[in-house]
């Protein structure tokens, strides 16, 4: 069978793929959609030997696929920093823009490449009911083998383990939040894409003062912000305008060091363009507002009151210390509906 295969070279030490080909896909297409990726330093392959290989794609629909080792990803030449991977059905699912990045992973230690983007195209004749599942047309195939076998029906076997639960599917498609969130999600519908800038990083946000680190970690998407300076924020410009009258969901991941202070709370900080600004306190999933030394998420709603118009959004503590700091993970804007 033929396959669609593209080859492109990614430099750690870039900012994007060096001579990186127009790809396109076409929606639906099944085991033939591949990409041949060189892993590189400064023209010098990457020895891939020790590491762990994955992609994660960023779909048009605001949903995340990953795929590694065991999920359609192949290192081809360790030595040569050369991998394969073949792209999952779901990865192509939806038709527009797929942005995505390699991931190599050394225990808890994190390094990622430069994006690159390829478009996937509408298929003219498509199957709705299964443009996200990879599995159909081998269960197709399953049951037909079974409809046409005749015989006595075997005994009961032994109860299988439990699958994930539906919540646990919602969160493995990108998407963040409590039980609730997802009961919210599944009547009212999905949340709008992240719009806080650069999502699942902060390696482009430009920190308002000193006293802030971008830690490389494997806790909460690889990159972990580390303030010790009280009132400390960082900055960036939402990727689209926040929509007067519409409702928002801010949240992130947060934990402190040590128990020198206490009544340490979690905020998301938007300026008014008239001075002042908009202040709102997030809280935990058991309600409460204080950052403790555990890994905790922390969340609020709010419907916008200003302008129609791209805004700089903070992140902020109250309080932190040099010996006491106090970490953010995964920031989070979204538009929900009302």
């Amino acid at each position: 069978m033929l396959l669609k295969k593209y080859g492109l070279s990614l430099d750690i030490k870039r900012e994007k793929a060096m001579h990186a080909p127009v790809m396109e896909f076409v929606q639906g297409d099944i085991g033939t959609c591949a990409l041949d990726i060189s892993i590189r330093e400064m023209n010098d392959p990457v020895d891939l030997s020790e590491l762990t290989v994955e992609i994660v794609f960023a779909k048009p629909d605001g949903t995340t696929v990953i795929q590694d080792l065991a999920n359609g990803v192949n290192i081809t030449d360790a030595a040569n920093g050369k991998i394969t991977c073949t792209l999952k059905t779901n990865t192509i699912a939806v038709a527009g823009k797929v942005h995505a990045e390699v991931r190599l992973l050394a225990g808890e230690k994190l390094l990622t490449t430069p994006r690159f983007a390829f478009d996937v195209r509408k298929a003219l004749l498509n199957d709705e009911v299964i443009e996200s599942m990879d599995e159909v047309p081998i269960l197709r195939q399953l049951i037909a083998d079974v409809q046409n076998v005749e015989g006595k029906e075997g005994p009961q076997g032994e109860p299988g383990p439990a699958g994930p639960s539906a919540y646990d599917l919602w969160l493995t498609q990108g998407n963040t939040g409590t039980v609730d969130d997802f009961l919210r999600d599944i009547i009212l519908g999905a949340q709008g894409p992240n719009i806080y800038p650069t999502p699942l990083t902060w390696s482009s946000l430009d920190p308002g003062q000193s006293g802030v680190e971008i830690l490389e970690q494997i806790q909460h998407g690889g990159r972990v912000l580390k303030m010790w300076l009280a009132w400390t924020w960082l900055a960036g410009v939402t990727t689209t305008e926040l929509i007067p009258g519409e409702l928002y969901q801010a949240s992130y991941y947060a934990r402190k060091d040590g128990t020198q202070f206490s009544n340490v709370e979690a905020r998301f900080i938007i300026p008014r363009d008239t001075g002042g600004s908009y202040d709102y306190v997030l809280s935990s999933e058991d309600g409460t507002r204080e950052i403790t030394n555990d890994w905790q998420q922390f969340t609020t709603e709010f419907r916008w009151q200003g302008e129609n118009e791209r805004h700089r959004v903070y992140v902020q503590t109250n309080e932190a210390n040099i010996d006491n700091p106090v970490y953010f993970a995964m920031p989070s804007l979204r538009r929900i509906n009302s």
